[in-house]
């Protein structure tokens, strides 16, 4: 946490590359003029207003326990609605995606003085942008790269975006996120400042279905009498809450547990193998996972690991593989292991029929991985089996 003197500092820092779109919860007076105080905003629909009216019923709606969850927020700015998924829901990981470098400034304040938020960053941009953050010098997200994650959330930051990229990114977010969440203007027009109606129509694609309702809050028309449609105290701000039809979430111990039962005797293994997949994955990889993760199995010296010698020697009758491939598959060990504890997962697991994995070894590391580090969920896609 930065100290009062500090935090001042950084905040006014910050300032000089782009104002503040509202003020931070960071216990200090504010020293600088926000966009709310020159009148430019709607309470009701802009900073802790919209998450209160817009973001936090429609989660709350749909998932009454988010604690095992990852929640990514595009063009986050100084991450209010990161630190607000934290603190209302208990997220477990946060991602901040932030192309604009007054943002991204202000990003990392937040980051630094809520120092057990977890959050990771990222300076990047995603798909061609409006004039409006040409100056950002960001390189463009790499969406191969980037983590799995449980909602994934626009809040109008979509107006910024080529409508064509945004088709495409959304089909590749089809395979990297449950749930998206769109905060979009009822009224807005022009082809990327899409109403609910012409995203719903043109842009969301055949990929994602809408989960329960699109949602328009009600509760302050009595605010003025004089407004005609539901929403209008609300600045026709719409949340729409999709989900993927493509991926899927398993519990971590259920799929270990499967795998398991495949190696001892559903995959046809002979007894020599089934031993071999019980101490292996049981003993020996976890093993492996923590002297990994404190630096005492690296690339430099993994040939003198266990997990290496069980790979060339093909212990309990399993199958001896040359040096080379025995080395090559040490090393994708020690980078999953590194991945997954940086990360997490990054690509989903092939499934098929009731769950199971479709090839028994495509992910099977990434499991034992996720399960030892205290992850709580797998991510995977179906495929279609071979006839």
């Amino acid at each position: 946490m930065l100290s009062k003197e500090e935090l001042i500092r950084r905040v006014e820092e910050a300032h000089n590359i782009r104002r503040w779109y509202q003020k931070m919860p960071y216990g200090i007076d504010w020293p600088v003029k926000t966009h709310f105080e020159d009148g430019k905003t709607n309470e009701k629909s802009f900073g802790e207003g919209r998450w209160k009216n817009y973001i936090w019923p429609i989660l709350r709606r749909n998932e009454d326990d988010w604690k095992n969850s990852t929640f990514c927020d595009v063009g986050c700015s100084a991450g209010l609605f990161l630190l607000r998924a934290w603190y209302d829901f208990g997220f477990k990981r946060l991602l901040g995606i932030e192309a604009a470098d007054g943002g991204y400034a202000q990003l990392q304040v937040t980051k630094e003085h809520f120092d057990k938020m977890p959050l990771v960053t990222y300076k990047n941009a995603l798909g061609a942008l409006t004039e409006t953050i040409a100056d950002s010098k960001a390189p463009q997200i790499n969406m191969t790269t980037f983590p799995i994650v449980d909602v994934t959330m626009m809040s109008c930051v979509h107006y910024h975006m080529d409508i064509n990229y945004l088709k495409r990114y959304l089909r590749t977010l089809a395979k990297k996120s449950l749930y998206f969440l769109l905060l979009t203007d009822e009224k807005a027009g022009g082809p990327t400042n899409a109403s609910s109606t012409f995203f719903e129509r043109n842009i969301i694609g055949k990929d994602w279905t809408l989960w329960n309702n699109i949602y328009t809050p009600s509760i302050w028309l009595s605010d003025n009498p004089h407004n005609s449609t539901p929403w209008a105290p609300c600045k026709n701000i719409t949340s729409l809450f999709y989900k993927s039809k493509l991926l899927k979430r398993l519990p971590v111990d259920e799929c270990y547990k499967r795998q398991m039962n495949w190696h001892k005797g559903k995959g046809g293994l002979h007894e020599g193998w089934q031993k071999y997949a019980e101490v292996f994955y049981n003993e020996v990889f976890p093993q492996f996972i923590d002297l990994v993760l404190e630096g005492k199995i690296n690339e430099n010296n993994h040939r003198n690991c266990l997990v290496y010698d069980w790979q060339a020697k093909g212990l309990y009758n399993s199958t001896p593989w040359p040096p080379k491939v025995a080395s090559e598959r040490t090393l994708s060990y020690i980078n999953i292991v590194k991945t997954v504890k940086d990360h997490g997962q990054e690509q989903p697991i092939a499934l098929q029929e009731h769950l199971d994995m479709a090839d028994p070894w495509d992910g099977w590391h990434r499991v034992a991985v996720l399960k030892h580090l205290g992850f709580k969920y797998v991510y995977g896609i179906d495929v279609i089996p071979e006839k």
